[in-house]
């Protein structure tokens, strides 16, 4: 009985979406490090539906936004150029969806199912 029950955990689809995430969890810091010499002198935003991209840059240093919902809606008046970086899950694309038609952000990357996106954000 216990073979049965492990083989159908590690053949569960939902068990590939969490390998997924967790590739784009590892090479966050990455992530950002890559916009910091595409877009040097630049300050970085984050913004996202999943929580673990906001508490990270938090812990980086850097700003998170956590009503993505009124990205759409909202211009962002930073001091100074900045860069919104959005990482978006395959499965929570719909989320975003009004979002990236409305302010086209450009795709930097795409890790395992995980689109990370960029904004330019320049002071009014």
């Amino acid at each position: 009985m216990e073979y049965i029950i492990i083989k159908i955990i590690t053949s569960h689809n939902d068990l590939t979406t969490i390998k997924d995430a967790d590739t784009g969890y590892r090479n966050f810091s990455s992530v950002i490090d890559e916009i910091k010499k595409k877009y040097p002198g630049r300050e970085i935003f984050v913004s996202s539906p999943d929580q673990y991209y906001l508490h990270a840059a938090s812990q980086m240093g850097y700003k998170a936004i956590f009503d993505y919902e009124k990205l759409r809606q909202v211009d962002l008046k930073p001091f100074s150029k900045s860069v919104l970086l959005v990482p978006v899950h395959q499965q929570e694309a719909i989320i975003m969806n009004d979002y990236i038609e409305k302010k086209k952000p450009q795709l930097f990357l795409e890790i395992a199912g995980t689109y990370f996106y960029t904004e330019e954000i320049n002071p009014q």
